[in-house]
């Protein structure tokens, strides 16, 4: 599998991603608590979010891969991970009227931090739930095509060496 040119690139973009998102969803909390001002219990309501709305994606997913391909939408997932957490400079530095009025809705004392925040984690949960879904779903497809590809022109099936160096690297 290793000697594979192509799947040895896949599983060096594919680490990256991996520990890029640990990263960030290890850092969640600090983005919670100390930029956007929030109470340390709306880390777990984002990260709900992000998983509620990923499975949504999750439908739709088979139709994109159709009309743009694989390596198009995560490539596109890529930059929109890069676009979303370049974002996290503006995180907590502006207010709104209608952060403060979700705020008043949804939480017991909001007049304890800006509304902005609250809106903005959302967004957060909402926006990074499409890179999830497409990342979580697609590396496994263009896997078996490399390894479909292999077989193909080596007559040797190793499917399953595939996806071990993959999850020995993530």
């Amino acid at each position: 599998a290793l000697r594979n040119r192509n799947f040895v690139i896949f599983i060096a973009a594919d680490f990256a991603y991996y520990m890029a998102v640990a990263i960030i969803v290890s850092s969640l909390m600090f983005y919670v608590t100390v930029l956007l001002g929030l109470p340390e219990s709306m880390g777990p309501l984002v990260m709900g979010i992000m998983v509620l709305v990923s499975l949504f994606y999750y439908i739709i997913i088979r139709r994109l891969v159709k009309r743009f391909g694989k390596k198009k939408l995560v490539v596109f997932s890529f930059f929109m991970m890069v676009f979303i957490f370049t974002g996290l400079f503006f995180y907590g530095r502006y207010d709104s009227s209608a952060g403060s009025a979700l705020a008043t809705l949804l939480l017991d004392k909001p007049e304890s931090f800006s509304g902005a925040s609250l809106l903005q984690l959302l967004a957060l949960g909402i926006f990074f739930s499409l890179p999830l879904a497409l990342l979580g779903i697609l590396p496994n497809a263009i896997i078996a095509e490399i390894a479909t590809a292999s077989a193909e022109k080596t007559g040797e099936y190793k499917e399953g060496m595939y996806f071990a160096v993959r999850y020995m690297f993530v």
